[in-house]
């Protein structure tokens, strides 16, 4: 969608905002599930990003945007096997730990609540194909997390792959809850989830266009 390239991925004014989500308010109804899972996304970093926009928007605008992004959709969820293991791990080191989407509803994060900590599970489809450069996808997820307050644990898949022994693998996690732990409360979101400006040559299997991750 246009309104979350806009608002979400390259940023934009204030009032070309504005005029986008007045035109969607007017087709709320029309709006698909997929659409809207996208839009629920891009109604946080509106949120977030554009408060005083916030402020003046008229009555049809605020409803339309509330409608976005607290009205459930029905999309299919996915865990990979990697994922399920990450989690089992976590798990035998007496984590507590939840499966659910917290910010799209495609997309199952491993949420930890009494830290309010996410790990991020950031498998092949959230790189750009053959690289090790994330998707501009995978990084707003990351972003929106961080904006509704989480701290994020971030796991490339390659990284977990390399691990071979259970112990291995506790240690890495240990040692990325350590890293978290000590950052600074407010120093901003994570630099991995900051946008970039990717080379030309540098293309996904498109796969990336569905996922968040």
């Amino acid at each position: 969608l246009i309104f979350q390239t806009l608002v979400s991925l390259v940023g934009t004014s204030d009032e070309v905002a504005e005029k986008v989500l007045t035109l969607l308010a007017w087709s709320k109804d029309e709006v698909s599930d997929y659409q809207r899972r996208v839009l629920k996304t891009t109604a946080v970093v509106l949120r977030r990003q554009h408060p005083e926009l916030m402020k003046r928007l008229g009555r049809d605008a605020r409803e339309a945007l509330h409608e976005f992004e607290k009205t459930p959709v029905k999309v299919n969820t996915f865990q990979s096997r990697w994922m399920a293991e990450l989690r089992r791990t976590l798990q035998k080191m007496d984590i507590i730990v939840e499966l659910k989407a917290l910010v799209d509803d495609q997309v199952l994060d491993i949420w930890l609540p009494t830290s309010k900590a996410v790990v991020c599970a950031v498998g092949p489809y959230g790189y750009y194909a053959g690289t090790t450069h994330r998707t501009a996808y995978s990084k707003l997820h990351q972003r929106v997390l961080e904006m509704e307050g989480h701290t994020c644990l971030t796991v490339p898949y390659y990284e977990w792959a390399e691990l071979k022994t259970e112990e291995d693998k506790m240690v890495y996690l240990w040692s990325l809850g350590r890293k978290a732990a000590s950052k600074e409360k407010g120093a901003g979101p994570s630099k991995d989830a900051e946008p970039t400006t990717v080379a030309d040559e540098l293309q996904s299997d498109l796969s990336d266009l569905g996922e968040a991750r």
